[in-house]
């Protein structure tokens, strides 16, 4: 890896040198990430504006291409199309006596038996003790 990055910046580096059909092969290709970035720009500035007109008169608000800027692939960026703008569900506000209900349900009994019982019991199924072992293995070469 380090090889090909000093390959690339000594290749960057001899562009003047450059035979004229790549100069103008590297041109092409950077022509054609800048469109490519002004495509996303107006793209964004576009749903925006569509987003805004479609909030004021025909709410909840239409969302172009929704996926445009997640953290998916570039085809997935594109799909679905369009989707509305939906607000998350009204949280219920818990009443008083609701709320003095689980409180007492979360707290344990006072006269409960803890959770955890240490049994001195061998029969239980508890795991046996780990036993440690050194298995000596002789290399291939100390056979000969």
């Amino acid at each position: 890896m380090g090889i090909l990055v000093l390959a690339g910046i000594f290749a960057g580096v001899l562009f003047p040198l450059w035979p004229a059909f790549m100069r103008n092969g590297a041109w092409y290709v950077s022509m054609a990430g800048l469109g490519f970035l002004g495509f996303l720009f107006v793209t964004t500035i576009i749903r925006f504006i569509l987003y805004i007109f479609t909030k004021v008169f025909y709410s909840p608000g239409i969302w172009l291409f929704p996926n445009l800027y997640e953290d998916v692939g570039f085809f997935e960026s594109f799909v679905p199309l369009y989707a509305w703008d939906l607000p998350p569900p009204p949280k219920k506000p818990k009443s008083k006596a609701s709320k003095k209900t689980n409180a007492t349900a979360k707290s344990p009994p006072q006269d409960a038996e803890p959770l955890l019982v240490e049994s001195n019991d061998p029969s239980t199924d508890a795991p046996p003790p780990y036993n440690e072992e050194v298995e000596e293995i002789q290399a291939e070469n100390s056979k000969k």
